[in-house]
């Protein structure tokens, strides 16, 4: 509006066109009302594309589920009532429990009764028993030989008598070093303290725990093994000795 080098008042003049700041601020204006029209007829179109056709598929779905059930409850009485025992063409024919005199149905089986068929089933039980007993009687023997073959074999190991040590031992195992007659006679026969068993008891078939104690140096060692047996033959052998000290 002044003139900065003579400071004076220059002349009024009338713009031609809007300026450049009226410019941004109108367009400005102009898209804030656009964005807002643009949201004021979002739900307008969100409201109109909503599928109207799935509240009626509901609606059938529900009506379907309704009927069914009422079907059932319909059909619920009548069947208890066929299977009802008050209709005497459904009632079973009484089947008695004593046992039947009639002839055997079968070809060439004669008529048993049951008192027969008892006393049949009755000796055949006690034709098993004495063998389940005779059999129990075998393992016990088995077992108290196998016991023994254990407990003389570390009473000769007491002893320092590495022969019938040995002679316990499986013969497909008596060339192993552990197992040698020489070895064991030296050893055991050569301990401080001989060798004591503590403990000996059963753990399962053919096989045995065996605490026992023997001190060779200063310091004593008690030891627990686990000793298994096998028959070879008519005779039980000592086959595998797994020992901690």
């Amino acid at each position: 509006m002044f003139c900065s080098g003579c400071v004076k008042r220059l002349p009024s003049f009338v713009a031609s066109a809007p300026s450049a700041l009226e410019t941004l601020r109108r367009e400005d204006l102009d898209a804030s009302r656009a964005s807002a029209s643009n949201a004021s007829v979002r739900p307008t179109s969100t409201a109109v594309s909503f599928p109207l056709w799935l509240p009626a598929v509901v609606l059938a779905m529900c009506a379907v589920f309704y009927g069914w059930v009422a079907l059932m409850t319909a059909l619920g009485p009548a069947r208890l009532q066929v299977a009802s025992p008050s209709s005497p063409e459904r009632v079973p024919p009484a089947v008695s429990t004593w046992p039947s005199l009639s002839p055997s149905p079968l070809p060439g089986v004669d008529s048993v009764s049951g008192a027969s068929r008892i006393r049949g089933r009755t000796e055949a039980i006690d034709v098993l028993a004495p063998a389940a007993e005779e059999n129990e009687t075998n393992a016990t023997v088995e077992e108290a030989g196998a016991l023994e073959i254990v407990s003389g074999f570390y009473r000769a190991l007491a002893a320092g008598d590495g022969r019938a040590a040995a002679s316990a031992v499986t013969p497909a195992k008596r060339d192993f070093p552990a197992f040698r007659e020489e070895r064991m006679s030296r050893f055991y026969g050569s301990l401080r303290e001989p060798l004591s068993v503590e403990s000996l008891r059963t753990v399962a078939v053919n096989r045995f725990e065996v605490k026992y104690s023997y001190r060779a140096t200063r310091t004593p060692c008690r030891a627990t093994a686990i000793v298994e047996t096998e028959v070879v033959g008519e005779r039980t052998f000592i086959r595998r000795i797994q020992a901690t000290c």
